[in-house]
């Protein structure tokens, strides 16, 4: 399955990096608006050779990949990078029926060359908080309404959502929010992520001025529906899995 992925993103000349910076600002998403790739340098497009565009992604080192569980389950831009997948690392814990653990690590066939518009994000150490009410990006290529088409093509959407309290998602939702989870959007619904946009990254920007990936898209019911939220795979809970099958001891 893995040789069957590429990974979509755009190319511009080599700078040095570390994370979460965004250069100059020059589609599962509903009530958002049009932005450009080159705006969130982290973002990547996964397809199936056969189908085209299948989830999001997100760069997070230059051999990695963050994505959704969920996404794996049995048009190209001009100045585009294509890469091939070396394998996937999905979470043990995975469950495809509650979608709890929906994570899963893409190793990369080559190290990606970072330039002005390839580059990391931030992962949030195990003891990061993004309290209730902070607001933070939902950005992809994603269907535009419930049951609307996703294409990679460009311009894509950006939306701003906000975190949720966790109890009161629970009283909210239909099945239980766990601690592998956090929810964020609106309930009063208009803006969602929604088809197209899984395994891609809820953005939010720190007081650093550093862009951390706070969830994945993971699950919802319908596209912003009213009353409900969107829900995602909380990272803060992963970074220690993560580091321990990149093979990686510190910072990225």
């Amino acid at each position: 399955m893995s040789k069957n992925l590429k990974v979509l993103n755009s190319l511009s000349s080599e700078v040095t990096v570390d994370c979460g910076n965004l250069p100059r600002l020059n589609s599962r998403i509903i009530g958002g608006h049009e932005t450009q790739i080159s705006n969130w340098p982290w973002l990547v497009s996964l397809h199936f050779h056969s189908f085209g565009h299948v989830c999001a992604a997100t760069v997070i080192n230059r051999k990695w990949l963050l994505s959704a569980a969920h996404c794996y389950q049995d048009t190209y831009k001009a100045n585009a990078v294509t890469q091939t997948i070396k394998r996937l690392i999905q979470h043990e814990q995975y469950d495809d029926t509650t979608l709890n653990y929906d994570i899963t690590l893409l190793e990369l066939s080559a190290p990606i060359a970072f330039n002005e518009n390839i580059q990391p994000v931030c992962l949030p150490s195990s003891s990061h908080v993004f309290p209730a009410g902070k607001s933070c990006h939902i950005v992809g290529w994603g269907a535009k309404q419930e049951n609307g088409e996703s294409l990679p093509t460009l311009p894509f959407t950006m939306a701003t959502v906000k975190i949720i309290d966790q109890a009161l998602c629970n009283k909210r939702m239909k099945h239980q929010i766990t601690t592998q989870m956090l929810c964020a959007g609106y309930l009063t619904g208009e803006i969602d992520a929604c088809d197209g946009d899984s395994g891609g990254p809820l953005l939010c920007e720190e007081s650093s001025g550093k862009w951390f990936v706070a969830g994945v898209v993971s699950a919802g019911e319908g596209c912003a529906r009213s009353g409900l939220a969107g829900i995602y795979t909380r990272l803060a809970k992963f970074y220690n899995w993560m580091h321990e099958k990149m093979g990686v001891g510190g910072n990225l």
